[in-house]
């Protein structure tokens, strides 16, 4: 039996085929190459040959029936299905709203029914992000020592126009009591902040609406802030760590909206894949399973941490002081419910950003920052 993989010719359906073609799977990539991750619309260099290849938009219900006949083609029909195929991005989706919800909304719905009237399959994991959560979780120690947990509020723009960069804690915590930034769990409740998380969370109820009524098992993995070898490097919308590298290989110091002290979750795309493989092989494992390491990396470290891999300490970082409409302080993982299946983040973030560098040194970089940025802040989107 197969495996198919939408977006397999990305950043982390190749590194996903990787690990299925190791074990002796057979791997069907449908894959549209979009212009912006793949700027000459061929196949990347990197993708394993042995990745059986269908060019289509996941939308199109030929291009899912020619991925289907492929791998019916060797006598290996598709029984399981990875959907990453989406458009990335959070200050994009602000002002391409429409593209967005066709691309990861619309299309996911074609996509599911043609997989629903083609029948065979058995397992479905789709991609979900951790944007969907908004503000992350904090804890609070009360007066005698008793200690409290609730969801970050949304920064008012009237407190971001002041500057005052810090979540608010929920109504009921009195702002004297010490808290802290905790790991954000799969109950926490989704407070969608950009047109992006948005698409997101309807990926993630499409999965849950159509398949497990149907019978088929069904997770979703929550990435956190994936980085690592083949991310795209010339798309302004990619992941932070790639969008700083650009910067770095171009002779500039990385550019960081707020004070740089709010926090993300960086993992390696090399852990992601083999998460993603585990929830595959989980078919009991029903629901959504956050993919984060559980530690907490502010952005201004981040950008310290690649200066000093690529022996670029000397241009600093830039702190702009201003801040994207939709961004949130802190969010990091609490993936105990994936550790439970006997997945464990192996890579520490060195480790990984020397990969990234080596990578990001061996590929041609354009920077596109300062115009993405300029895009931003003309649609009121940096302010």
């Amino acid at each position: 039996m197969a495996v198919l993989i939408t977006g397999g010719a990305g950043f982390i359906g190749s590194h996903v085929a990787d690990r299925l073609l190791a074990r002796g799977e057979i791997v069907v990539a449908l894959d549209a190459l979009d212009e912006q991750v793949h700027p000459e619309g061929r196949w990347p260099s990197y993708l394993d040959r042995r990745v059986i290849r269908v060019k289509g938009n996941i939308a199109d219900r030929d291009s899912v029936m020619a991925a289907f006949d492929a791998a019916s083609d060797l006598d290996s029909p598709i029984d399981r299905v990875i959907h990453l195929a989406a458009v990335v991005g959070v200050g994009q989706s602000a002002y391409e709203i429409e593209r967005y919800v066709s691309e990861n909304v619309s299309a996911t719905a074609a996509l599911f029914e043609s997989l629903v009237e083609i029948g065979g399959i058995r397992r479905v994991v789709t991609a979900g992000s951790m944007s969907c959560y908004g503000e992350g979780l904090y804890e609070w120690i009360l007066p005698g020592g008793m200690r409290r947990t609730g969801k970050g509020v949304i920064r008012s723009e009237s407190d971001l126009a002041k500057r005052k960069w810090d979540a608010v804690l929920p109504y009921h915590a009195n702002p004297s009591h010490r808290w802290t930034p905790v790991g954000t769990n799969e109950q926490t409740p989704f407070v969608c902040t950009s047109v992006y998380a948005e698409t997101k969370r309807s990926q993630e109820e499409l999965t849950r609406l159509v398949f497990g009524p149907r019978g088929i098992s069904w997770s979703v993995a929550r990435f956190f802030n994936v980085y690592g070898a083949r991310q795209s490097v010339s798309n302004p919308y990619t992941g932070v760590a790639a969008i700083f590298s650009s910067q770095i290989r171009s002779g500039r110091a990385p550019t960081i909206y707020e004070d740089g002290d709010q926090s993300r979750d960086f993992i390696d795309v090399r852990d992601v894949a083999a998460a993603v493989v585990a929830l595959l092989d989980s078919e009991g494992a029903i629901g959504a399973f956050n993919v984060g390491t559980g530690q907490r990396t502010s952005i201004r470290d981040l950008a310290e941490a690649l200066l000093r891999v690529y022996g670029r300490e000397d241009l600093g970082v830039e702190i702009r002081g201003t801040y994207r409409v939709g961004d949130v302080r802190h969010c990091f993982a609490d993936a105990g419910r994936l550790v439970d299946l006997g997945w464990n983040p192996t890579i520490g973030l060195d480790s990984g950003l020397a990969d990234l560098a080596r990578w990001v040194e061996s590929v041609e970089v354009d920077d596109r920052t300062d115009r993405a940025h300029q895009t931003l802040v003309s649609k009121g989107m940096v302010r």
